[in-house]
């Protein structure tokens, strides 16, 4: 369902990350109340912070699957925030992604100077969900 909201019905990828690179040690869990009753945010009541919470950290219950982690950043306001390379540990590759997509990865993957594991989503033939399989490199180049 994720790689359907969140990586272009398929066509994108899902990036791997080592969580236990310090970067990694601000990142906030979601929460999903059992109610889906939007958070009320008093300005009077609730700390900064609280208030942050509540509007970004909340979302309804349905969404729980996800498994959401967030990284907020209020130093430097909206953007790309880089994060350090060698925290990648993995691509997985979407199960519909176009070729000069994987053409492009691959690129990435060489350029690096570490070991990225690559892997390819594909449905699964008898339930509503995908297979991660690792391949290898090589079953790209021709």
């Amino acid at each position: 369902m994720m790689w359907s909201h969140y990586a272009d019905s398929h066509r994108g990828l899902c990036l791997e990350f080592d969580g236990y690179f310090k970067f990694f040690a601000r990142a906030l869990e979601v929460n999903y109340p059992e109610t889906d009753v939007r958070p009320q945010i008093n300005p009077y009541r609730d700390s900064r912070d609280q208030m942050v919470d509540k509007a970004v950290l909340t979302k309804a219950s349905h969404w729980k699957y996800e498994e959401e982690w967030r990284i907020l950043e209020h130093v430097n306001g909206p953007g790309v925030y880089r994060y350090p390379p060698e925290a990648l540990t993995g691509i997985i590759l979407g199960a519909q992604i176009p070729p000069q997509a994987v053409a492009k990865v691959l690129g990435w993957i060489e350029e690096r100077g570490h070991s990225i594991k690559l892997y390819r989503a594909s449905p699964n033939p008898t339930k509503l969900s995908l297979i991660v399989d690792e391949v290898s490199i090589s079953q790209f180049k021709a």
